[in-house]
């Protein structure tokens, strides 16, 4: 699939397939399709874990923490979800099975403290890569991404976790952003028994996809947030009680993000120049008149959509691109093709450029959301992820040292051709967040209370 009209014929298949889907699942069978036990494939080494939820009174300050930066950063006509207490949330450690490391075949047999072990000892680096999935925040975690993460290790040459989260609609953003910030307190706070020892932020790289990496820009705003607080004690920082232990919070090493959802609203001008390219539309299937009711969906009270209030999709933390203060922020390498969240992305990138961040951009022609995940077998794909992981790398080797720039990449051959950040996208802040509150206010009232047909509900 080398020529430019065979890629764009696979691109408009896989978005035919997806607009004109047979049929209308409903969103609990979505989520237990996704979260089906599935056999290990390929070489591969999975530790199974158990993040336990946090004591009453350490729940009790951290949540309390992260309702003071969603109300610091949000307007008052924004309706947010006070974060649920947490609960115990399952991770999996993966990392990539090299061959002759070890005389051990069957991974599926090894104890999860056996498996940890032959993931240490194929590790080529002291680097953890904190991994989170896409999917709307409706779906998440392992086993659906081991294929990715699997690759991830296998080129980064470092370990992987990856985490399932709370999911929507039975939960909105605020909880599940909690869990995410519970998943980085994991690394440099464990619990006793925990199979990893304490992990420097130095040694950590965020990744994550779509939604996944929402939840990791949430958790550096929470962590600038955070270190930005008077300390009790004089000429140190501020400290956070986690498990029993006082830690002061601190940049991970870096980032590396794919298709991060920059226009949720479909507010800029990409989400109709790339309506003909892209597979998503401009609302979910979860809102049609004929979609399938269930116990989870429509949510309690009724919600115009799926994982948080409309009057509250312009939040920062639930929209990246309505935040412009990024100084301090470690390196980030960010991917996606010319998708509806496209002019997001490129303002969020625009952003961290202009207050100095070391950033790399890369805009594929004519490829989709999550195209790297959605399309593996495409060449766009296979060339984007052998990206993601030497960025991962590379940010782990050089920290601040890493160069900024940006690239379009061709259909075709995938030629590279420079992009000025200046240039990205001509559009200020104060336009931007406009343009956003409008379509807030076209969509507020539409409110989905279940099929027009009630035989749907089930």
């Amino acid at each position: 699939m080398k020529t430019t009209e065979e890629q764009k014929a696979a691109v408009q298949k896989f978005r035919h397939a997806f607009r004109h889907a047979p049929k209308l699942t409903p969103i609990h069978k979505l989520q237990e399709h996704a979260a089906r036990p599935r056999p290990f494939k390929g070489p591969i080494w999975a530790s199974n874990v158990t993040i336990p939820a946090l004591d009453s009174d350490e729940d009790t300050r951290l949540r309390a923490r992260l309702w003071d930066l969603l109300r610091s950063r949000g307007g008052q006509s924004q309706k947010l979800d006070y974060p649920a207490r947490s609960v115990p949330l399952h991770g999996e450690w993966i990392g990539y099975k090299r061959s002759g490391t070890s005389p051990i075949r069957d991974a599926e047999n090894l104890s999860d403290e056996q498996s940890f072990e032959e993931i240490q000892k194929d590790c080529h680096n002291d680097l953890t890569v904190f991994y989170l999935s896409g999917n709307g925040w409706m779906r998440s975690g392992p086993p659906g991404s081991r294929p990715l993460t699997q690759q991830l290790s296998q080129y980064s040459g470092s370990r992987i976790f990856t985490m399932s989260t709370r999911l929507a609609p039975q939960h909105t953003l605020p909880t599940i952003m909690l869990d995410a910030l519970i998943g980085y307190l994991y690394f440099i706070a464990p619990p006793p028994g925990t199979l990893h020892r304490p992990v420097d932020p130095s040694n950590l790289i965020l990744a994550g996809e779509s939604g996944g990496a929402t939840l990791h820009l949430a958790v550096l705003q929470f962590i600038q947030y955070f270190s930005s607080l008077p300390s009790t004690q004089p000429l140190t920082p501020p400290t956070l009680q986690i498990r029993g232990v006082h830690v002061a919070l601190k940049m991970p090493r870096g980032c590396a993000f794919h298709s991060p959802p920059c226009d949720l609203l479909s507010a800029l001008p990409a989400a109709q120049t790339n309506e003909s390219i892209d597979w998503m539309p401009e609302r979910g299937p979860w809102f049609n008149d004929d979609f399938p009711a269930d116990h989870v969906w429509p949510s309690s009270p009724p919600r115009a959509e799926i994982y948080v209030d409309t009057t509250a999709m312009t939040h920062p933390l639930v929209q990246p691109s309505c935040w412009t203060h990024w100084k301090g922020m470690p390196p980030v390498w960010i991917s996606c093709g010319q998708e509806r969240y496209a002019d997001g992305i490129k303002y969020l990138v625009r952003s961290l450029w202009c207050d100095g961040v070391k950033v790399r951009f890369l805009e594929y022609d004519g490829m989709v959301h999550s195209f790297a995940v959605g399309m593996p077998w495409m060449p766009q794909s296979k060339h984007c992820v052998k990206l993601w992981e030497e960025a991962c790398r590379e940010i782990g080797e050089v920290g601040e040292r890493y160069e900024a720039r940006a690239n379009g990449v061709a259909m075709g051959e995938l030629d590279f051709r420079e992009l000025k950040f200046e240039e990205l996208l001509k559009v200020e802040h104060g336009e931007v967040i406009r343009k956003i509150n409008e379509r807030v206010e076209k969509l507020k009232e539409r409110i989905w209370t279940g099929p027009k047909d009630q035989k749907a509900k089930i």
